[in-house]
């Protein structure tokens, strides 16, 4: 039984001939394990001294179905799994390259992407259309999907997309903005490499919008001696002031309630006996109170420290 190598090779005696492929009816590009052999998995050898990943490491071998098939390891839903049982795995990858992540999964599953593509949307981003398949390059290569330099036009594959991205509800413009800027004319046309592309702001594996907390965190990642001042300066200390208004606020709103409700029933006679369907405003008065007290709590903790 052929492996590795060999068992690629035995795959492309079809697949990489043209002529054949389309008396198939096949649109397949027939270039795959040219690009398989140029990729990543390609250059880093095994142990057995061939490619470190073959066509059958991916696709299986006797149960081959089509990439859009759901029972395909390779389909969108199946591809992180697919991946990860290489990249997840520390013995394995410190082989390889001891300094990349092993928890890259963990980090999809918390993002946007990953929380969608978790509930079953083929259309959500996963390994393949960030990375590529057959041909992926290191993000450090030049022609690579994922090197900063060509981020913002993968992301905008999807991203600027109106039709594809018109049922998640979010703009589609955000390259055309991006490469106006001046981050953008700073990494798209000058290829200056610290330049942030979009995941140094989103994420990567985690990707997900900053909240509006954490913006000054996140650019200060950067720009750090404009996030030193702007954390000395009036406005963090002013937006601490005016959660803790609010959250007084709401307090007061719900206490107020609490006490009107048992005014309220016991001036009306809404007090009824057992039998008829017994109200207790004491009981309702501490639900109140009780809401007031959780709301306090949370604002407290999603509130920034007063200084």
């Amino acid at each position: 039984v052929s492996k590795g190598d060999a068992a690629s090779m035995m795959c492309a005696r079809c697949h990489s001939d043209a002529e054949r492929m389309r008396s198939y009816g096949s649109t397949l590009p027939v270039q795959q394990w040219e690009s398989l052999q140029s990729s990543v998995h390609g250059k880093l050898p095994g142990s057995g001294g061939g490619n470190t990943v073959s066509c059958v490491t991916c696709h299986g071998a006797h149960g081959i179905v089509r990439a859009d098939n759901p029972s395909s390891p390779v389909s969108p839903l199946n591809a992180v799994k697919k991946c990860s049982s290489c990249h997840a795995n520390a013995a394995y990858m410190r082989m390889f390259n001891p300094s990349l992540p092993v928890d890259q999964l963990e980090k999809y599953r918390t993002s946007v992407h990953g929380v969608r593509n978790a509930k079953g949307d083929l259309k959500a981003a996963q390994c393949v259309s960030c990375h590529g398949s057959h041909g992926i390059l290191r993000a450090a290569d030049a022609k690579s999907q994922v090197n900063p330099v060509n981020l913002p036009a993968t992301c905008a594959t999807c991203h600027s997309d109106a039709s594809y991205m018109k049922e998640y509800g979010i703009p589609t413009d955000q390259y055309d903005k991006f490469s106006r800027s001046v981050h953008g004319v700073a990494l798209l046309q000058k290829h200056d490499a610290s330049a942030p592309a979009c995941n140094r702001c989103h994420g990567n594996h985690g990707a997900a919008p900053p909240g509006v907390a954490s913006i000054s965190n996140v650019c200060g990642t950067c720009h750090a001696l404009n996030a030193e001042l702007f954390a000395g300066s009036p406005q963090p200390r002013q937006e601490a002031m005016q959660a803790k208004s609010r959250d007084g606020l709401v307090q007061y709103v719900l206490l107020g309630l609490a006490v009107g409700v048992i005014s309220g029933l016991t001036g009306i006679g809404a007090i009824r006996s057992a039998g008829d369907g017994y109200i207790d405003p004491y009981r309702v008065a501490l639900g109140l109170a009780a809401a007031a007290a959780k709301r306090k709590a949370v604002v407290h903790e999603q509130s920034p420290v007063v200084r």
